[in-house]
């Protein structure tokens, strides 16, 4: 199965609205702080659903303490952990959120929790997001009767340019 696509459940339309609030707040949030993730797919991601702001990726062969300090040292106070939802991702937020702790460093781990909760049936992962934020988009657009319609169809055109 392509991770990145729904699969054969319906996404909810509460769901996809969920999501897309999430993602706007992470969006908004990111123009001033930065989001850690794991990997360079995730950053890729993250700049394929419209974050410009800071990106920080942890997997470059740092220790989880190394990366805190390294943070630190570059006189970041503030971050968005952005780890994937799978067990290792889970256990790597829990991880950064104590070394940072330890050197008070202020994270937000809402976001992440929340795409989890939303997400979670679907894509397990960050670099997955991008897929299903057009899924999302195609699902609203091809389904009648929702409201905004010619609005969402407006953004979905700009967001697939941009996307692409």
């Amino acid at each position: 199965m392509d991770r990145g696509r729904l699969n054969q459940f319906a996404l909810p339309r509460k769901n996809c609205h969920e999501i897309r609030e999430v993602l706007e707040q992470l969006i908004d949030k990111n123009l001033d702080i930065p989001i850690v993730v794991e990997g360079i797919k995730d950053e890729r991601a993250l700049r394929d659903v419209g974050c410009i702001g800071s990106i920080l990726v942890f997997n470059r062969g740092e220790s989880v303490t190394q990366f805190s300090e390294s943070l630190h040292r570059a006189g970041i106070r503030d971050v968005i952990l952005l780890t994937d939802w799978d067990r290792h991702g889970a256990f790597l937020a829990d991880r950064l959120s104590e070394a940072l702790d330890s050197i008070e460093i202020r994270h937000n781990n809402d976001l992440r929790k929340r795409l989890a909760f939303y997400c979670k049936k679907y894509i397990m992962d960050v670099e997955s997001l991008g897929g299903l934020l057009e899924s999302i988009m195609v699902e609203h657009i091809e389904k009648p009767g929702i409201e905004g319609i010619e609005e969402e169809k407006e953004l979905v055109v700009r967001h697939l340019e941009d996307f692409r």
